[in-house]
């Protein structure tokens, strides 16, 4: 599996979590059970759940200042 594919995996996962749960009540145990990938491959790329989140932030807005 890429970067690219577990990234997305892992995006979702925080994102379909959101819908149910505060960020501070979630925990990364939740996000990858929910991504499908191991806990040394979440580490692998982020530091903690907060970089997650601030990196699906970004991947968002520069998805959007793209498309203007």
């Amino acid at each position: 599996m890429d970067q690219r594919t577990t990234e997305n995996m892992l995006f979702k996962a925080l994102n379909d979590l959101l819908q149910k749960k505060n960020i501070d009540k979630l925990s990364v145990t939740e996000i990858i059970k929910e991504a499908g990938i191991s806990r040394a491959t979440f580490y692998r790329y982020y530091a903690d759940k907060y970089d997650l989140l601030n990196s699906s932030y970004r991947k968002i807005l520069e998805r959007t200042l793209f498309q203007y």
